[in-house]
């Protein structure tokens, strides 16, 4: 099998090593010759593990870190350090994994549209211009869905079993 490598921003790469210079990573997009099922379990394989990476982003990560912060704590009543150590770690982490999850909905669309050009900002565009409408990918579905999931839970948690004042 025979694969090609694919940069989005070529002008930011550099010539040798076709990564970007802020990831360092290269994905192989296997090329046109490659067999449809395997194409298509690639595909399925990119929106699975987004959809591990966007629940992971609104459960774990906050928790983990909250449970990083309570094991740097000193006592159980802390300053300011564990809360900024929360606070700092989970958003970090949370933009590394929106990057992963964003290199993922690239390598999707380019086993779909291998020959697409890139997408227009849409702040670019003014407001006279013709929009042209594109359906969502995979793997935006995914993430709006695990937003979605994440907001319905926090409400349902804070409505239910926080000990809301709101019912009190």
């Amino acid at each position: 099998m025979r694969c090609r490598t694919s940069v989005r921003y070529a002008h930011l790469a550099s010539e040798r090593s076709h990564t970007l210079p802020y990831m360092r990573l290269t994905v192989s997009v296997p090329s046109q010759t490659s067999s449809p099922a395997l194409l298509r379990v690639r595909a399925a394989g990119a929106v699975a593990l987004a959809a591990v990476l966007s629940l992971a982003m609104w459960t774990v990560v906050p928790l983990g870190w909250v449970w990083i912060a309570s094991q740097v704590a000193p006592t159980q009543f802390p300053r300011l350090v564990p809360y900024l150590l929360c606070l700092v770690g989970t958003g970090m982490t949370m933009v590394g994994l929106g990057l992963t999850v964003a290199r993922l909905a690239s390598f999707h669309d380019r086993l779909y549209r291998p020959n697409a050009p890139p997408l227009r900002k849409q702040v670019l565009d003014s407001l006279s211009d013709q929009r042209t409408y594109r359906p969502p990918s995979a793997i935006e579905r995914v993430m709006f869905c695990s937003i979605a999931l994440a907001l319905t839970s926090a409400v349902v948690w804070f409505l239910l079993f926080s000990g809301s004042p709101l019912w009190a």
